[in-house]
């Protein structure tokens, strides 16, 4: 009874996997790593940093990478350049840690923001929401940390409606789409020496996270995005400009900004794994 159970079990698989390629066989779908039977890609994805394999894959595959998770296809977008719209607690604090990470590892950047804070909160002694918005280089800096590392590096997954066509390839209807805010973000077509923290880079640039350009979309687009950026912002500058008005920040006795790593947790928002201070 067993044996026949899974005789069938194993024939019905064999048959919807065949229907699925078939499906597919002369549709011109993006590329991507080929998959196994019954789990697909599912084994190449690291689950501790899903964000880097697909990183990775975009820089082997292209913007486009079609994958499949079982037997689910999946989209993965990881370039400002077809314009797709695609429409707390924890993630400031995760913020906060990481424009401090930047700042240690780069005390140029460091020095600077800790003068621009200082020269303007100097004669008031403290700092509120209202001064923030005169802090340009600070305000910089968190945008380069967006860039390079944003809060929740893949966007809340999407779902095609129905099939449509995207540069030369055919994107079938009802796969999942997973939009990589990290590879955009570091993307060279669009992003001079991208791997680098360089906040003078947005110096009296336009370009901005509220979802309107599309080269840089760390809190999503459209009607999906973030409801709590604003606020969320809001409070990530104010700390950020307390804790550099009060405290002076070095690397501890005997280390050096190479031995600060940027290693995460894997869970929601990426957490560092190794803490601060």
């Amino acid at each position: 009874m067993v044996l026949n159970f899974l005789l069938a079990l194993s024939l019905f698989l064999f048959f919807l996997i065949r229907k699925q390629e078939k499906d597919y066989e002369n549709t011109p779908l993006p590329p991507g790593p080929r998959g196994l039977p019954l789990i697909g890609n599912l084994h190449q994805i690291d689950s501790s940093a899903p964000h880097v394999y697909y990183c990775e894959l975009s820089k082997k595959y292209g913007p486009l990478v079609m994958l499949r998770l079982g037997f689910r296809p999946t989209l993965v977008v990881s370039s400002e350049g077809w314009n797709v719209f695609l429409a707390g607690r924890d993630t400031s604090s995760v913020a906060i840690v990481r424009v401090m990470t930047f700042l240690m590892k780069n005390p140029r950047s460091m020095k600077r923001a800790q003068e621009e804070v200082r020269n303007l909160f100097g004669k008031k002694g403290f700092a509120d929401e209202n001064d923030v918005q005169s802090l340009v280089y600070l305000k910089a800096v968190v945008k380069e940390t967006f860039r390079l590392q944003p809060v929740v590096p893949l966007l809340i997954p999407r779902e095609t409606i129905r099939k449509c066509n995207i540069g030369n390839y055919e994107i079938p209807a009802k796969p999942l789409v997973y939009v990589s805010a990290s590879a955009i973000g570091r993307e060279p077509e669009v992003w001079e020496n991208p791997e680098s923290f360089y906040p003078e880079r947005f110096l009296g640039s336009s370009i901005d996270y509220r979802g309107l350009d599309f080269e840089w979309i760390s809190f999503d687009a459209g009607r999906r995005r973030c409801p709590g950026i604003t606020m969320g912002t809001v409070v990530v500058e104010l700390a950020l400009a307390k804790l550099l008005y009060k405290f002076h920040w070095e690397m501890p006795d005997g280390m050096i900004k190479e031995d600060l790593d940027l290693d995460v947790n894997p869970d929601l928002t990426m957490s560092r794994k190794n803490d601060l201070c």
